[in-house]
């Protein structure tokens, strides 16, 4: 099975300025390469600007219980599925509530912070409009549905031919299983 390597952040946003600036020679030059059929892109950091709100959602759940984390402990994983963030910061024995519990109360504070904001990147709608008439897209994010459907709005999320979410997926990305089923 193919590996996918992890990078930083640094360099995520690296490629992601690289992606979308090579994305706009190709719409602006008119030029579409042939063999390239379908586009795949993350939601989190890439099309919606949730990163800090995740975060955030995380730091103020554990203030509310009283276990105030250090951001430092929580950044490292914040690109993680919320029920594996639980198992890594053992959060069980730190705030003692199960894992659904946890889910539900991390959700809602998510969404608090969420309502009512457009939080979708400026450039990115337009530049999904364009890419969509010449590929097909997919939407490939270790969101849950119910997180993605909060976070991104129906006219970006209906520009997509499929959507996988971590709730399709026994296993999150860096693993190869959510690519491999969009594809």
């Amino acid at each position: 099975m193919p590996r996918i390597a992890t990078i930083s952040k640094y360099s995520l946003r690296l490629l992601v300025a690289l992606f979308f600036n090579v994305a706009l020679f190709f719409l602006l030059s008119g030029f579409m390469p042939s063999k390239i059929k379908a586009i795949l892109f993350d939601l989190d950091g890439t099309l919606i600007d949730s990163i800090p709100l995740h975060k955030k959602s995380f730091l103020d759940l554990f203030e509310k219980f009283g276990n105030g984390l250090p951001e430092r402990v929580v950044s490292p994983y914040i690109r993680w599925s919320t029920d594996e963030i639980y198992h890594k910061l053992k959060v069980r024995e730190l705030l003692g509530i199960d894992l659904e519990k946890f889910l539900e109360l991390r959700r809602k504070e998510y969404y608090s912070l969420i309502k009512g904001k457009n939080i979708v990147f400026k450039d990115r709608l337009a530049l999904l409009k364009k890419l969509k008439k010449h590929f097909l897209l997919g939407l490939v994010t270790n969101s849950s549905f119910l997180t993605t459907k909060h976070s991104t709005p129906k006219n970006v999320l209906g520009l997509f031919d499929v959507v996988i979410t971590y709730s399709d997926v026994v296993r999150g990305k860096p693993d190869p299983e959510m690519l491999l089923l969009a594809a």
